[in-house]
Protein backbone atom coordinates (compact mmCIF):
# COMPACT_ATOMS: atom_id res chain seq x y z
CA UNK A 1 0.00 0.00 0.00
CA UNK A 2 1.33 3.34 -0.93
CA UNK A 3 1.57 6.25 1.61
CA UNK A 4 -1.04 9.43 1.63
CA UNK A 5 1.03 12.72 2.23
CA UNK A 6 -0.58 15.21 3.27
CA UNK A 7 -0.42 19.17 3.07
CA UNK A 8 -1.63 21.17 5.44
CA UNK A 9 -2.70 24.72 4.40
CA UNK A 10 -3.12 27.03 6.67
CA UNK A 11 -5.27 30.00 5.51
CA UNK A 12 -4.16 33.33 7.38
CA UNK A 13 -6.30 36.12 8.41
CA UNK A 14 -5.01 39.36 5.83
CA UNK A 15 -2.02 40.97 7.68
CA UNK A 16 -3.54 43.65 9.45
CA UNK A 17 -6.44 41.33 10.90
CA UNK A 18 -3.57 38.85 12.68
CA UNK A 19 -2.44 39.37 16.11
CA UNK A 20 1.14 37.45 14.58
CA UNK A 21 2.08 39.25 11.94
CA UNK A 22 4.97 37.71 10.87
CA UNK A 23 5.05 34.40 8.76
CA UNK A 24 7.64 32.65 9.84
CA UNK A 25 6.83 32.74 13.58
CA UNK A 26 2.91 31.35 12.72
CA UNK A 27 5.50 29.01 10.52
CA UNK A 28 7.25 27.61 13.79
CA UNK A 29 4.34 27.64 16.07
CA UNK A 30 2.21 25.42 13.62
CA UNK A 31 4.93 23.25 13.03
CA UNK A 32 5.83 22.75 16.37
CA UNK A 33 1.76 21.59 16.98
CA UNK A 34 1.93 19.52 13.84
CA UNK A 35 5.31 17.75 14.77
CA UNK A 36 3.28 16.43 17.55
CA UNK A 37 0.72 14.41 15.62
CA UNK A 38 1.72 10.50 15.54
CA UNK A 39 0.58 9.88 12.08
CA UNK A 40 -0.74 6.33 11.30
CA UNK A 41 -0.57 4.43 8.20
CA UNK A 42 -1.04 5.43 5.18
CA UNK A 43 -1.18 9.06 5.93
CA UNK A 44 2.09 11.07 6.25
CA UNK A 45 3.03 14.82 6.60
CA UNK A 46 4.00 15.80 2.86
CA UNK A 47 8.31 15.80 2.86
CA UNK A 48 8.35 18.69 0.69
CA UNK A 49 5.71 20.90 1.23
CA UNK A 50 3.56 19.42 4.40
CA UNK A 51 2.89 22.72 5.96
CA UNK A 52 1.75 25.69 3.44
CA UNK A 53 1.35 29.15 5.41
CA UNK A 54 -1.45 31.54 3.18
CA UNK A 55 -3.62 34.17 3.15
CA UNK A 56 -6.36 33.10 1.01
CA UNK A 57 -5.02 35.46 -1.90
CA UNK A 58 -2.17 34.17 -1.88
CA UNK A 59 -3.77 30.41 -2.69
CA UNK A 60 -4.87 29.48 -6.51
CA UNK A 61 -7.87 28.40 -7.32
CA UNK A 62 -6.86 24.85 -8.02
CA UNK A 63 -4.97 24.85 -4.58
CA UNK A 64 -8.35 25.75 -2.92
CA UNK A 65 -10.46 23.63 -4.74
CA UNK A 66 -8.26 20.72 -4.55
CA UNK A 67 -7.73 21.07 -0.39
CA UNK A 68 -10.22 19.14 2.00
CA UNK A 69 -11.17 21.88 4.67
CA UNK A 70 -11.32 21.00 8.41
CA UNK A 71 -13.89 22.26 10.12
CA UNK A 72 -12.33 22.57 13.17
CA UNK A 73 -15.68 23.31 15.71
CA UNK A 74 -16.89 20.04 14.36
CA UNK A 75 -14.05 18.43 15.11
CA UNK A 76 -14.12 19.68 18.43
CA UNK A 77 -17.48 18.74 18.93
CA UNK A 78 -17.08 15.20 17.87
CA UNK A 79 -14.27 14.58 20.08
CA UNK A 80 -16.48 16.27 23.20
CA UNK A 81 -19.44 14.46 22.22
CA UNK A 82 -17.38 10.79 22.35
CA UNK A 83 -15.70 11.76 25.81
CA UNK A 84 -18.73 12.46 26.94
CA UNK A 85 -20.54 9.24 25.46
CA UNK A 86 -17.66 6.97 26.30
CA UNK A 87 -18.25 8.02 30.24
CA UNK A 88 -19.23 5.36 32.19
Amino acid sequence: MNSVPITLIVVLEDTNKREIKDRDEIYRQVESSVNQINWVFPFSLHKECGIHIAELRDLTAQEYLNSYPLDLNSISYAKRYKNYHDKP
